[in-house]
């Protein structure tokens, strides 16, 4: 199964030619190393980014698990 998102990404992709499975991961991956190389950020993790990251996941999962929860009531 997929989201909306990761098939218009494909489709896209697809309709030039580039149909591998691995070259959305590996574009996106490249992206992100790309831009935090020209922004010049730090390479190194603090434990209070790391809580952040633990918290932001466990509250997005929370509302995921309440939404799918709701919709089942409600369909």
């Amino acid at each position: 199964m997929r989201n909306g998102a990761d098939h218009w990404i494909r489709s896209s992709l697809a309709v030039h030619g580039w149909s591998e499975p691995w070259l959305l991961p590996a574009g996106l991956l490249g992206g992100l190393l790309a831009w935090h190389i020209v922004g010049g950020f730090r390479w190194r993790v603090t434990p209070a980014t790391l809580l952040g990251m633990l918290v932001e996941s466990v509250l997005f999962g929370l509302c995921l698990v309440f939404l799918g929860e709701t919709q089942e009531w409600v369909v």
